[in-house]
């Protein structure tokens, strides 16, 4: 019996399999979106969240095997891609597994192949038919079936294929455009502002001490805390300026110009043209790698061949991120020779800039104290096999690590022992100096003073949804729509949607008014604002796995975690019972008023959020950056 499947990924492509396809062919659904518009046309269909839930250790065991896994000629990629004393493949790993800025990275083919592998094994098609438009998705169809022995039709779109391509081609220029003029555009923008400083200058009684300050907000706010702390008339303080994507925000180089505390260095500076020969080998070396045979049958998942998948990216990787990377390892290490620090802070404990920082250390026996930046959950960059990393050893083998990591909590300190393999010794929990301004502003914040701010009325209670971007457009119009209509049958309760700053907020305000009849006059929509304003004002906060979360709980505020479409969320703080999860519709307005008028209830939910916060954040007591100052005496 011919058994035929067709894979719709997209919705917009679902008038194109009807014309393609009989009643008998079993259809799958890719996501929420396209399973909705199925549902809308009352088309039998499959979710492929009903076959196969994939898991996103299989791709971060396949990475890491990949680096380990020797070719016939008893090569891996670790000794491949040897530099000095350390491998590229360190910077590559982490940039290729999870880089979506350029082509498909190594995590999304793996989590692909995995679902359409599964898809394909459970159901035994003959035939399987999908489109054709030379995405990823539809390239990795191809393979499997081809491997095993299953039939295959395309719905071709030759339009779509060839602007896929060019579309690709120019954006991969116009990212290595990018890189290039970032170089010359910081290095002379420093200049005409006078920041950089003369490192020679350097008063000889004072300590030197390197911090690294990103060209970012988000990053100045984990530094600045700890610089304040620092005693000035003991300690010369030079500040290191390194590129992120915002690397022209006028607002903070001004501020930067301004500080006389500390001495503002750009990385840029301390590497010349002639330094980066080493480019054109690894090229050259990329040129040879991509005909050899033995090379590319390292690239395998379940005994296929998935080279055709990989290419793409780590072409980008040897043509435009490879530089960069090289200029990070060549720069550092001009510095750490140039100014000769004591100890080295960072708070940014696992980029891959930090990576060439932790080497440059490692070999000149300068301790760098790498402060916690965020969320640690499932990432990459500090999960390390057995023996993959060493505080005293400087080999290929080795992933560079921080001398000391100065995490949030007990939780990020365990995960670290047993996923990334750190020494023990190097961990110390000191809390989140991010929130360390937060005991004193909260003693500031009055309620109604924020009421009338946000002409909020004082007579009702509040409920603050905190949004996410959502990767889906089904997650964020059923959750946003619950919301609403559960909230709004409540009559003494007020609506906050605070909208997160990379979302459009019109997608809210759309929302809301397609509500007739509802009692909409109780939704505020706020895009800019203090979120711990919002929070100190409110009664109840709701997210999804925002990490205001977590500033809910430091808040004593109960929270709520909704996920009604089964998506793969990376956080779930309703873990322990520090929030109460949500995963179906009608519910939410009875826990609602559970919580507003259950005493009991919402003590408990409190209590469970306390034993999470101190286990996860220490202590929320403004002294989390004098806790880091200290190790640092420590080590000095």
């Amino acid at each position: 019996m011919n058994k035929r499947i067709a894979i719709i990924t997209e919705s917009k492509d679902i008038p194109k399999f009807i014309k393609a396809i009989d009643p008998k062919t079993i259809i799958i659904g890719w996501d929420d979106d396209v399973c909705q518009e199925l549902k809308e046309r009352k088309i039998n269909h499959k979710s492929i969240k009903e076959v196969y839930q994939y898991n996103a250790d299989l791709g971060i065991k396949w990475i890491k095997d990949l680096g380990k896994k020797r070719s016939k000629d008893n090569k891996n990629l670790i000794s491949i891609f040897e530099f000095k004393e350390t491998s590229l493949w360190w910077w590559m790993e982490y940039w290729l597994y999870e880089s979506y800025a350029y082509y498909d990275s190594f995590k999304q083919v793996t989590k692909e192949f995995h679902i359409i592998y599964n898809l394909l094994i459970k159901e035994k098609p003959n035939e399987v038919i999908y489109v054709n438009e030379g995405r990823l998705i539809d390239r990795t169809i191809k393979i499997i079936a081809n491997n095993l022995n299953i039939k295959t039709k395309s719905i071709n779109s030759f339009f779509k294929l060839v602007q896929f391509k060019v579309v690709k081609k120019i954006k991969i220029n116009l990212i290595k455009l990018f890189f290039e003029l970032r170089f010359m555009i910081r290095k002379k923008g420093w200049w005409l502002l006078g920041i950089d400083s003369d490192v020679k200058r350097n008063n000889q009684d004072q300590i030197p001490l390197l911090t690294i300050n990103w060209s970012s907000f988000r990053d100045e706010a984990c530094v600045h805390p700890i610089i304040e702390e620092i005693d000035k008339s003991k300690y010369r303080i030079y500040a290191l300026d390194v590129a992120s994507n915002n690397f022209l925000e006028l607002s903070l180089l001004m501020k930067k110009r301004k500080d006389k505390t500390v001495k503002q260095l750009l990385m840029e500076n301390y590497i010349k043209r002639n330094e980066l020969g080493p480019v054109r080998s690894f090229k050259s070396l990329w040129n040879s790698l991509k005909k050899d045979e033995d090379f590319k049958s390292l690239f395998e998942i379940n005994n296929i061949n998935i080279w055709p998948l990989v290419t793409p990216q780590l072409s980008a990787y040897f043509h435009v991120r490879l530089k960069d990377h090289l200029i990070h390892l060549i720069a550092i290490n001009n510095i750490i020779k140039k100014i000769k620090p004591k100890s080295v802070i960072t708070p940014t404990e696992t980029s891959e800039f930090d990576k060439s920082l932790f080497l440059a250390c490692q070999k000149a026996k300068v301790p760098v104290i790498a402060v916690q930046h965020g969320v640690i959950n499932n990432d990459l960059r500090c999960i390390h096999d057995v023996g993959e990393v060493s505080l005293s050893e400087i080999k290929p083998q080795h992933c560079p690590i921080p001398t000391i990591t100065a995490v949030y909590g007990q939780g990020d300190k365990d995960f670290l022992i047993k996923r990334g393999n750190y020494p023990e010794n190097s961990l110390v929990i000191t809390g989140n100096q991010r929130y360390d301004f937060l005991p004193k502003k909260i003693k500031e914040y009055n309620k109604a003073e924020i009421l009338e701010k946000f002409q909020l009325n004082p007579n009702k209670k509040i409920i603050l949804f905190m949004t996410c971007p959502f990767s889906s457009k089904m997650d964020l119009q059923i959750l946003t729509e619950e919301i609403l209509k559960e909230t709004t049958l409540l009559k003494d309760v007020q609506l906050i949607i605070k909208v997160h700053p990379v979302e459009n907020e019109n997608n809210y305000i759309s929302l809301v008014e397609s509500i007739k009849g509802k009692n909409i006059e109780n939704v505020v929509i706020i895009k800019k604002a203090d979120i711990f304003e919002l929070l100190f004002a409110s009664d109840i906060a709701i997210t999804t796995y925002s990490n205001s979360a977590i500033e809910a709980m430091i808040l004593n505020k109960p929270l709520i975690i909704m996920n009604l479409t089964g998506s793969d969320f990376p956080l779930d703080y309703s873990q322990g019972g520090a929030a109460i999860k949500i995963e179906e519709k009608g519910l939410l307005k009875k826990l609602i008023q559970d919580l507003l008028s259950n005493e009991s209830i919402r003590i408990n939910l409190l209590e469970k959020s306390k034993e999470y916060l101190n286990k996860n954040m220490y202590k929320v007591d403004g002294k989390a950056s004098e806790r880091m100052v200290k190790i640092v005496e420590e080590l000095n």
